[in-house]
């Protein structure tokens, strides 16, 4: 499973802002952070990461991709994937 967040279509200005608060300051547009060229260390977006999105008006969704699912992500789409720790998801 997946877990992604993924925001509305922006500005190139509000792009750049939205990429700084989903990254945690760590990437930039331009950059491949899931790129092969090695990881960013980019940290998962906080709640409160989430909420400056929201109040950005990026619209942020938040949804899990089972196994077999897929979403088709427009150009332009900031987003962000990770592995969701199953563990986790089933409270144990």
């Amino acid at each position: 499973e997946n877990e992604v967040v993924m925001l509305r279509r922006l500005s190139r200005g509000n792009n750049a802002v939205a990429m700084r608060i989903l990254s945690g300051g760590r990437c930039r547009l331009g950059s491949l952070p899931h790129g092969h060229e090695g990881r960013t260390g980019a940290a998962w977006p906080s709640e409160a990461a989430v909420d400056t999105l929201r109040d950005l008006g990026a619209l942020p969704t938040r949804f899990v991709l089972r196994p077999g699912e897929l979403v088709h992500i427009n150009k332009a789409r900031l987003h962000a994937f990770r592995k969701r720790d199953v563990r986790w998801a089933a409270g144990t």
